[in-house]
């Protein structure tokens, strides 16, 4: 396990990571650095301790966001695959109803030819 250190304003902290994701630790500590100097220009926090709350809750509240979009996109995938299986569904009955008149005619056919060969035999 890899040791990284981070310093996100004043302070210094070692965090551990799998190897090979120290670089990345390095991205996530900046975007948080990046959140916290926002909050410090827009809201002007008491302290420290303040300002990486208000990051922290910012960053919480974008997460938030960003999952129920994610879910909202799962919904739209099953909204098509369902009207996909409805229409094909719709297919199916119209050649269901297509089969059942088919042999409908071929039954009044049956019944037609088998009438007149009784009728040629008496």
């Amino acid at each position: 396990m890899a040791q990284v250190s981070v310093t996100l304003g004043n302070a210094s902290y070692v965090v551990g990571c799998q190897d090979g994701q120290e670089g990345r630790v390095h991205q996530l500590a900046h975007l948080v650095e990046q959140q916290v100097d926002q909050v410090r220009n827009a809201l002007a926090p008491a302290s420290d301790a303040h300002a990486l709350f208000l990051a922290a809750l910012l960053m919480a509240d974008e997460i938030q966001e960003l999952r129920a979009k994610a879910v909202s996109e799962e919904d739209r995938q099953e909204l098509e695959q369902a009207r996909h299986l409805l229409a094909s569904s719709d297919h199916e009955t119209e050649r269901l109803g297509q089969l059942a008149e088919l042999v409908e005619k071929l039954v009044h056919q049956v019944s037609g030819e088998t009438g007149s060969a009784q009728a040629e035999g008496t």
